[in-house]
């Protein structure tokens, strides 16, 4: 395929599909290195993908064969002009979403349970908020808030304890142990 300046190119590296470029660009962006020997090159009136050594006649070293996603008839199978479907299946690993994930588990334990629990319930709440995906922000968001109220709520227990000791139910259990 010749690459003529009256026709949009687009360059595929990995899962990413970039352009529309004119030919003079995809020149000057392969001699500047940012167009690389492992990308393809598909033009507007193009059914197929080729490697952009053969599109330009020069020689590169030999690449890997052009992703599954990519479509012959342009862009990504199914997808239209963007990032293409996952090809593996599953998504990757979304740290934030764990870590909001525990904020929750651990919130509600340190409310249930154990208050020394809440405080990292609510850090690990907002580590999660700065690291979460945009699509996993609403549960970061609620690790975060039961870990306030979990901890909120152990604060207050813990000073209607300290101000009416008859309601704190250890007390009996503190006077019912041997007395060395």
């Amino acid at each position: 395929m010749p690459i003529d300046d009256t026709t949009n190119y687009w360059i595929a590296r990995g899962q990413q599909m970039f352009g529309p470029y004119t030919g003079s660009q995809v020149r000057d962006y392969v001699a500047s290195g940012n167009i690389v020997a492992s990308d393809l090159i598909r033009g507007e009136r193009d059914s197929d993908w080729q490697p952009i050594s053969v599109a330009l006649n020069i020689p590169m070293p030999p690449m890997a064969p052009p992703h599954p996603g990519l479509s012959t008839q342009g862009g990504w199978a199914g997808a239209g002009y963007g990032m293409p479907p996952n090809a593996g299946g599953a998504m990757p690993a979304d740290s934030g979403r764990t870590l909001a994930l525990w904020s929750i588990g651990v919130g509600l334990f340190g409310f249930l349970c154990c208050s020394c629990a809440s405080p990292v319930g609510l850090i690990l709440g907002v580590i999660a908020l700065v690291k979460v995906r945009p699509e996993s922000k609403n549960l970061a968001w609620a690790g975060l808030i039961i870990g306030i109220i979990s901890l909120l709520a152990n604060v207050g227990v813990a000073i209607l304890f300290a101000m009416r000791p008859e309601l704190n139910p250890l007390n009996d259990l503190l006077k019912n142990l041997p007395q060395p």
